[in-house]
């Protein structure tokens, strides 16, 4: 009964990979088909830029996407944890003739996250 569970549970997985995959390299296509054109005329009509990309270099586009978000996405949970909020009240001196003085507090709390 449970190697049923498993191999049913394994198979949708694939099938969802595939489906998520195969949805992501059209979307891919569509938008260098729907884009690039209108960005770089000169380009595509010149032969510099192609007018449309294959499964395979759409595939490839995927990858790097992919790592690029990971690589940025990484980068933003870091800082999003370093840079929580800084308060900062200016005000004269006690006896009001000085120059302002600047107090910046850097605080955070477990509830930002």
């Amino acid at each position: 009964m449970m190697k049923k569970i498993i191999v049913s549970l394994t198979i949708g997985g694939l099938v969802m990979f595939c489906l998520v995959a195969g949805l992501g390299l059209l979307v891919i296509k569509g938008l260098w088909w729907w884009v690039v054109p209108d960005l770089f005329p000169g380009a595509v009509a010149d032969g510099l830029v192609a007018r449309e990309i294959g499964w395979w270099t759409a595939g490839k586009l995927a990858i790097v996407l992919g790592i690029l978000s990971a690589i940025l996405g990484s980068r933003r949970t870091v800082s999003k944890s370093v840079n929580k909020s800084v308060h900062v009240s200016a005000g004269r001196c006690r006896n009001g003739n000085g120059p302002e003085v600047i107090d910046a507090t850097v605080s955070h709390s477990p509830d930002d996250d």
